[in-house]
């Protein structure tokens, strides 16, 4: 009977996540789940950067995976994997990339930029970031973050974030 009960509630939850999505792909859960999450020993490994199409920012703060400086029509392409260890090369599961935009000192959730990861699902996987709207120079301080998750089911694997500043 406890077996039932366990099946129906796996399915159950597994409709809701799917309900729950946002139409750009985001995991509305990925900000409440990052700072628990980013400070929890319970991650199994790490997003590792594997290569962008723009140069690194020198002054990148500690804590990120990567600081990128965007301009009006310009993205920038990074590409991601998970790593449960130091190896990162295509993964036998092909994690679902979860992400959000958030105010860096507030964590307040914010709708100024546009993201995707293709493939999603897939290990690795590429991340295009760039601006919804025009935003004022952050005049190289990075305001701006991206959340993102590794999903594999419904946990997160592991947890990183983008600086992002304005020219």
């Amino acid at each position: 009977m406890k077996i039932r009960t366990l099946i129906y509630a796996l399915g159950a939850s597994l409709l809701l996540a799917a309900c729950g999505s946002t139409a750009q792909g985001a995991n509305p859960t990925v900000a409440a789940l990052s700072h628990a999450t980013s400070k929890s020993s319970h991650q199994s490994g790490h997003i590792i950067l594997v290569g962008s199409n723009v140069q690194p920012d020198k002054k990148c703060p500690a804590g990120y995976v990567y600081c990128a400086t965007l301009s009006a029509g310009q993205s920038v392409q990074l590409y991601f994997c998970y790593s449960p260890g130091s190896y990162c090369g295509p993964s036998q599961y092909q994690y679902t990339w979860a992400w959000d935009f958030a105010l860096r000192k507030s964590g307040h959730l914010v709708s100024y930029f546009n993201g995707s990861f293709s493939p999603n699902p897939g290990d690795p996987s590429y991340d295009t970031i760039s601006e919804a709207q025009g935003l004022p120079s952050t005049h190289g301080k990075y305001k701006y973050e991206q959340e993102i998750c590794a999903y594999q089911g419904s946990v997160c694997q592991a947890f990183s974030e983008v600086g992002i500043a304005i020219k």
